[in-house]
């Protein structure tokens, strides 16, 4: 099950330019920093009046035209259904309810302690913006919006709305691992350590790419999962050259490093196993999933080793054919052919 869930209405229409690997050119000139703009929804959420709600209500929805009913309804669950008066059950019994919940206003507290500003934040992501451009030129900058999602576990989604795609991130999933009640809701160590201010922007340009990719996502054997999951990571290594591959990929640094160290006893695993051709689900299924390590390898290996592989053969077969372009390798039908064609032998 993935750490963070995409949401998709629409899927964003791209146009496969050639674009050369090796002739990459960066137009941040065609976006204006100061028009990226981004909203805290979380906070405007958070001051609402609770004794007149419906006129908050109707203000938001002005500003956030779409994403408010999908907010409310898909996200958090309520049943508004833009019936926003103060008198409609939904809005009583649901967010009324919820705002003058105690806890729930601990946590908006948490987050806007930890929040002040997300500028840094902000920084981050239109930079990573403009690389995506550079490999996607259709691409237009999307509105960031932050909410709570009440620790439901939405990390990071896109949104479609009139053709401009809206990036959702959810900063009561980053609070950090020492956030108390994320054990208390079922959310194991491992996968809270990567619920940080750092992670944010490889969630959400991974978002990005599942948007992108989806369409062309054929893979039924474990070398195809692979190499679809080495491909999103050579993409985040283009959008996101200054986190680290352990980040990108969800390890330890400790668990980067004994893939490093271990990439050819690794590869001869699935070589000996018989694995790499395999398509019976549960078999796979422990190599391509996130975890404090994978079933049947030591105890110093990172969940979801199938990532790890398919970038290493995505990076041999670029090695071979530089020019090959990311919307290439995204859409070519036979992602064996990568695997073959690598030569990859570690």
């Amino acid at each position: 099950m993935n750490l963070f869930k995409n949401i998709v209405f629409c899927f964003v229409i791209l146009f496969f330019s050639a674009c050369n690997s090796n002739n990459k050119t960066v137009n941040s000139h065609l976006f204006n920093r100061d028009s990226f703009q981004t909203l805290r929804l979380d906070r405007a959420i958070f001051q609402l009046d609770t004794n007149h709600l419906s006129a908050g209500l109707l203000e938001l929805n002005k500003q956030y035209p779409s994403f408010l009913p999908f907010y409310l309804d898909t996200l958090m669950g309520f049943g508004i259904k833009n019936n926003f008066s103060d008198t409609a059950i939904a809005v009583q019994q649901g967010l009324r309810k919820l705002l003058t919940n105690h806890d729930f206003r601990g946590l908006f507290d948490t987050i806007l302690q930890r929040y002040p500003s997300t500028s840094s934040i902000d920084d981050e992501l239109f930079e990573a913006f403009v690389k995506h451009n550079s490999l996607f030129p259709s691409f237009t900058i999307p509105k960031v919006i932050y909410f709570n999602s009440n620790l439901n576990n939405w990390g990071a989604l896109t949104y479609q709305d009139s053709n401009k795609t809206i990036v959702g991130i959810g900063l009561d999933m980053f609070l950090g691992q020492q956030f108390p009640f994320y054990a208390s809701i079922g959310i194991p160590n491992y996968a809270s350590a990567f619920y940080t201010e750092e992670f944010i922007p490889v969630a959400v340009m991974k978002a990005l790419y599942l948007d992108l990719a989806a369409q062309s996502s054929k893979a039924t054997s474990l070398a195809e999962i692979m190499i679809e999951k080495g491909i999103e990571q050579y993409y985040l290594e283009q959008v996101l050259p200054g986190k680290t591959a352990a980040l990108r990929l969800l390890y330890t640094p400790a668990q980067w490093e004994w893939c490093e160290q271990e990439e050819a006893t690794i590869f001869n695993y699935f070589i000996k196993g018989n694995l790499l051709y395999e398509k019976n689900r549960n078999l796979i299924i422990n190599y391509i999933q996130e975890g404090p390590t994978t079933t049947g390898m030591p105890a110093e290996s990172p969940g979801n080793i199938a990532a790890y592989v398919g970038y290493k053969i995505v990076k041999a077969y670029l090695s071979k054919y530089p020019k090959t372009s990311i919307q290439q390798l995204i859409t070519q039908k036979n992602k064996l052919t990568i695997l073959t064609s690598a030569g990859y032998n570690p």
